[in-house]
């Protein structure tokens, strides 16, 4: 037996509270599924028009975002390494993207965290989306309903 209308009521109103209490909703990305978009797991994958380096496609401005914010000193080079360049993703999605997201008052989803990760955090809110993003969107989402075996 499912849910009644209720119980949804009372699951929305709990969100809602703990949204405007400032408390954060979990909100958690499957890297394992990013990987496999990104990069199909290869360590060494670049992307030449972007920059984007290694299993998580890291970007050379996100690689200064994350060296700024964190006060560490890696290079290009060092996304090599699967563990940097999972570190860099990691903190991407849990907490750079969020307080982005949360600075421009943009709730954060999994969508708008999607959004940010592919497109940029400009794209979050509008109405048309690049093609490739929304592709981004439903390979993440058949990737994570194969996991669930849904």
């Amino acid at each position: 037996m499912g849910i009644g209308l209720r119980g949804r009521k009372a699951i929305i109103a709990g969100a809602i509270v703990l949204a405007l209490s400032g408390q954060a909703l979990a909100v958690e990305i499957n890297l394992e599924a990013i990987k496999q978009i990104e990069s199909h797991g290869v360590a060494d994958a670049v992307n030449a028009r972007s920059g984007a380096v290694g299993m998580y496609q890291i970007t050379p401005i996100a690689l200064r975002d994350f060296n700024r914010c964190t006060k560490k000193s890696y290079t290009s080079d060092d996304l090599f390494m699967f563990w940097i360049n999972r570190e860099i993703a990691s903190w991407l999605f849990e907490k750079r993207i969020p307080q982005i997201l949360k600075s421009k008052k943009q709730a954060v989803t999994e969508r708008n965290l999607l959004i940010s990760f592919n497109a940029g955090h400009a794209y979050v809110g509008k109405r048309k989306l690049p093609k490739e993003t929304l592709d981004y969107i439903k390979r993440y989402r058949k990737f994570i309903n194969k996991k669930s075996g849904g």
